[in-house]
């Protein structure tokens, strides 16, 4: 995403005319806030909401905080 966020995986089943996505396969992702790590997710309505299922990690950067 040209804001600097990045999700990868290795699978996903996607539903183009809902908008949808979903995996389990663990994911992992990164960008301004920190890290991620999660072992699935779904993403609805064409990324308007976003799930990570499974045991899940987030690691924020103390500076993505306070917006610096």
């Amino acid at each position: 995403h040209d804001s600097g966020y990045e999700f990868t995986t290795e699978s996903a089943v996607l539903d183009l005319a809902a908008g949808d996505a979903t995996g389990t396969e663990p994911v992992r992702g990164q960008g301004p806030f920190g890290q991620l790590r999660a072992e699935g997710f779904r993403i609805y309505n064409r990324g308007e909401r976003i799930e990570f299922t499974g045991k899940a990690k987030l690691v924020i950067r103390p500076a993505a905080k306070d917006g610096s």
